[in-house]
């Protein structure tokens, strides 16, 4: 996407204010250039003193592999990334941290673990419910 204004700072608040989740809009440096009410709220959950502080904590919890980020005190997020340019900025992403649950978490782990395998698997949860299984066979 292509963006152009006279002033880079509201146009990206613009951009940012749309989401209902947590969004933030970062330059080629990483650094913030807008957020919007719930990336703040998310930065004071985390204790930390600015954007670019969450943004750092964050980012250094994101698993690539699957875009999830598994944060502290029970906060876990989708990571969605967008990247797109705004006149006198030649590139910048717009970062949205969607809350997911725990057990999204475990279950993206099971199955990349199982599906690495060509064994037979049972998976239960806590309560011995089976969750998932796979009877190996020889074809």
């Amino acid at each position: 996407m292509w963006f152009s204004s006279k002033n880079t700072k509201i146009m990206a608040e613009q951009v940012v204010i749309t989401h209902k989740d947590a969004a933030v809009i970062v330059d080629r440096e990483q650094k913030v250039i807008a957020s919007n009410q719930a990336y703040g709220s998310l930065s004071q959950s985390f204790n930390k003193s600015d954007d670019n502080q969450a943004l750092t904590f964050l980012l250094k919890h994101h698993d690539k592999s699957s875009d999830y980020i598994k944060g502290d005190k029970g906060l876990h997020f989708k990571l969605q990334t967008t990247p797109f340019t705004i006149k006198h900025l030649e590139s910048c992403l717009l970062y949205v941290f969607e809350p997911v649950s725990e057990p999204i978490l475990a279950e993206l782990s099971w199955q990349k673990l199982i599906g690495l395998g060509q064994d037979s698997y049972a998976v239960f949860d806590l309560n011995n419910k089976l969750v998932t299984a796979k009877e190996h066979t020889n074809k």
